[in-house]
């Protein structure tokens, strides 16, 4: 009976502590959750200004009157949102528009989404209707700087900027909104680790409280620590595929045996975690179309191994233009411009091996960055090899693929930074053009000898 009594006071005492720390932990999550909030908010907001500030120099903000106006367009107008859709797929946007405050209404002039259920030129919307508690502060416009909201269509990031015409008088909004799933996935992710650690407190101070009150739980209690413990250490997947937690048997009964099941699904939900990171990694430095890293991932990669240093060799950074891009899109259509770029990037990529640095950094331009202990016969024979590859390339009757590389060489030994092989491969790219296109040059360090 007195066994009974100690054990019944060993569970409500641990139940008095998981609640208290998951009280906690609950608390925790809220007051991150809203820190995480802000800063997602104010992380897009400027995203959000430094786009809205680039695209709105493709406008010409006089013109936007008369096209509101007369509800006619020309060339221009046509080529202005051309530009727009290129600038919103670019940067992660959903959406670029021009909306013009009349009144009660928003009338919009210009819109990169030409779905049914989006607005052409002279559409009109209610301003209280359609942005809500914004309204007021859109209808201000000539002393409102850019307001930044949550509208009612899904968008949970909405960013607005007066813009005036060359007398200085307001004109119109340029704004964007923001895909909805992209932001919620991020935070989804940030939740899970939110409750992962949440529940890893409850489940260290339970623990805690039973190594105090029952001596007689100190087996079950010391094989699930190893067990954590084990866990913890081993970071790589072999070893957490065969951790102790997997291997945990306890039949208490009790509160232990539902702390080791808890911990087993605790690995589980870090493990798919894990994969979670690495999967939005991926996507954040690799670009879409040819799944080659982007401009960001590439300087930074780059960056990281000539601070590494000391490699008895060279260091060979490649410029690769796509002749003629443009004249691509306009005669075929952007369809075969983007299989042209993901032709491109498989032909650039089959001539490195996988540890090599190959990157997209532009609408038609790659980059290359790789270590050769034997320079000049390999960067010739892979600039040949890209050239012929490219030249090989179908992508619709009547069109001819060629790129123009540019190369930087320079020794391994010597200190260099990424912006000095980036200019000095983009001199030899431009030195190739203004001579001829479909080829290669070269240009070396000063002090490196390239055989």
């Amino acid at each position: 009976m007195k066994k009974d009594t100690r054990f019944s006071l060993t569970f409500k005492f641990s139940v008095a502590i998981m609640l208290a720390s998951m009280l906690l932990g609950v608390l925790l999550l809220l007051a991150s959750y809203q820190l995480y909030t802000k800063q997602t908010t104010d992380r897009y907001a400027r995203q959000g200004e430094i786009l809205i500030n680039t695209v709105s120099t493709t406008i010409n903000w006089d013109k936007v009157d008369s096209y509101s106006q007369t509800l006619k367009t020309d060339d221009a107008y046509w080529a202005t949102l051309e530009a727009m859709r290129r600038c919103a797929l670019a940067n992660g946007a959903e959406h670029l528009f021009v909306m013009k405050p009349q009144g009660d209404d928003a009338v919009f002039v210009f819109d990169t989404d030409g779905t049914a259920s989006r607005y052409s030129l002279g559409a009109s919307l209610g301003l209280h209707e359609g942005f809500g508690p914004a309204a007021d502060d859109l209808q201000e416009a000539e002393s409102t700087g850019s307001i930044v909201t949550n509208d009612r269509f899904g968008w949970p990031l909405s960013i607005y900027v007066p813009f005036t015409n060359s007398q200085g008088q307001f004109v119109a909004y340029l704004g964007v909104d923001y895909d909805a799933q992209h932001i919620i996935d991020e935070m989804w992710s940030f939740i899970g680790v939110l409750v992962v650690e949440a529940f890893a407190v409850s489940v260290v101070m339970t623990v805690l409280f039973l190594l105090i009150l029952r001596s007689l739980m100190l087996k079950p209690i010391n094989a699930i620590a190893s067990a954590a413990n084990s866990y913890l250490v081993g970071q790589d997947a072999e070893r957490a595929s065969s951790s102790l937690i997997a291997q945990l048997d306890i039949n208490t009964h009790d509160q232990l045996q539902s702390l080791a099941e808890s911990l087993k699904a605790m690995e589980k939900k870090i493990q798919n975690y894990v994969r979670n990171v690495e999967v939005a990694t991926f996507r954040a430095e690799t670009d879409s179309m040819t799944t080659l890293y982007n401009r960001e991932a590439f300087e930074k990669r780059v960056s990281e191994s000539l601070a590494a240093g000391g490699f008895d060799g060279y260091f060979v950074f490649m410029m690769i233009d796509l002749d003629s891009f443009k004249a691509i899109n306009d005669t075929w259509g952007h369809s075969v411009g983007d299989e042209a770029i993901t032709a491109c990037g498989e032909a650039i990529r089959s001539n490195f091996r996988s540890s090599d640095l190959i990157a997209r950094i532009g609408g038609d331009e790659f980059a290359v960055f790789y270590k050769s202990p034997t320079v000049r016969k390999d960067v010739e024979a892979r600039a040949q090899s890209i050239c012929g590859a490219v030249r090989g390339i179908v992508v619709a009757e009547g069109v001819r693929l060629t790129v123009s590389i540019g190369v930087a060489i320079v020794a391994g030994t010597s200190a260099h930074d990424y912006q000095g092989l980036y200019v000095m491969a983009d001199n030899a790219l431009y030195g190739l053009k203004a001579s001829g296109r479909d080829g290669f040059r070269i240009e070396q360090a000063p002090d490196t000898d390239v055989g």
